[in-house]
């Protein structure tokens, strides 16, 4: 039987991030639009290069499911002074998976993008590209850790915020760099990639001056997590990270199939691809939002 509050609890939690995640798609058009007037390489060579820097923080991401399952078990048991830990186990964690997983894909880039490409001019866009976004590897690690702690006390909100305002930033500073707007060097493609690497750190900027307001009485950046802490959050994030690893490899590999016909069809893949991702983000956020209810549970 239908139980009705709980299906608005539901909702509650998951509109923002619904809010959140289409902010996202719209962002990644309009920044598809603005690389989209270099041309069809420049379009194909930052297309690439996105999915394979998907594949680079495809493992930072599972750090997300973890930090929200141990963050919303704390709020069932009501630990109000450890909520937070487990954000801080995320973020150690995110430090340490960074740092290998930036400096071997930086060492593999060039290689990895010739491999893909379907010519010299594409591959070197999107060498480029992808270079400038491992640089925000640690970002992702802990944006995702802090949209855990968040959606695991029940405030989404604060990751809807936080979100919008990252893309915003992601289009201002990208235009800059891309066309060389406001005295920046015009940059192109890599241009794209330091602006969006640029505006996840803000994001983790924004992310820190929140929670510290707010969660210091709940343990952030206080409690030293324990082993057992860090053991259960790797426990469930690395099936997760896995996960996310073969869907952007296999994303990836499309787009290599997809470039052996053209430069111009893997831009075109790229544009409708996003497009239908933006269609999957409501049930996203379903399990988002029920996942938390669950952890407390």
């Amino acid at each position: 039987m239908l139980n009705l509050s709980r299906s608005r609890r539901i909702l509650a939690l998951a509109l923002p991030i619904m809010a959140a995640m289409a902010s996202q798609s719209l962002m990644n058009l309009v920044d598809a639009a603005m690389v989209g007037s270099l041309g069809g390489e420049a379009l194909a060579g930052v297309g690439l290069g996105g999915y394979a820097s998907f594949i680079a923080i495809s493992m930072v991401i599972g750090l997300g499911a973890g930090v929200q399952a141990m963050v919303a078990r704390r709020k069932g048991e009501r630990d109000r002074a450890n909520y937070a830990v487990p954000l801080n186990a995320g973020l150690v964690l995110g430090l340490a998976f960074a740092i290998p997983i930036s400096l071997i894909f930086a060492l593999a880039s060039a290689p990895m993008m010739a491999f893909l490409a379907p010519t010299p001019g594409v591959a070197e866009v999107g060498s480029d590209y992808f270079d400038m976004r491992l640089l925000s590897v640690w970002a992702v690690a802990m944006n995702f850790s802090y949209r855990g702690y968040w959606n695991g006390i029940n405030r989404s909100g604060v990751y809807m915020r936080t979100l919008v305002i990252t893309h915003i930033a992601n289009v201002i500073f990208s235009y800059g760099l891309i066309f060389g707007a406001w005295g920046l060097p015009a940059l192109g493609g890599a241009g794209a990639g330091l602006g969006t690497s640029l505006a996840l750190y803000l994001g983790s900027a924004l992310y820190l001056l929140q929670t510290w307001r707010a969660a210091r009485e709940h343990g952030f950046l206080r409690a030293r997590p324990s082993r057992a802490t860090l053991r259960n959050i790797l426990r469930i994030s690395l099936p997760n990270g896995v996960q996310q690893f073969f869907f952007a490899t296999g994303l990836t590999v499309l787009f290599w199939i997809i470039g052996r016909v053209g430069a111009d069809e893997v831009a075109v893949a790229h544009i409708l691809i996003t497009l239908i991702l933006f269609l999957i983000l409501p049930a996203i956020g379903l399990g988002l939002s029920a996942a938390s209810l669950v952890g407390q549970a």
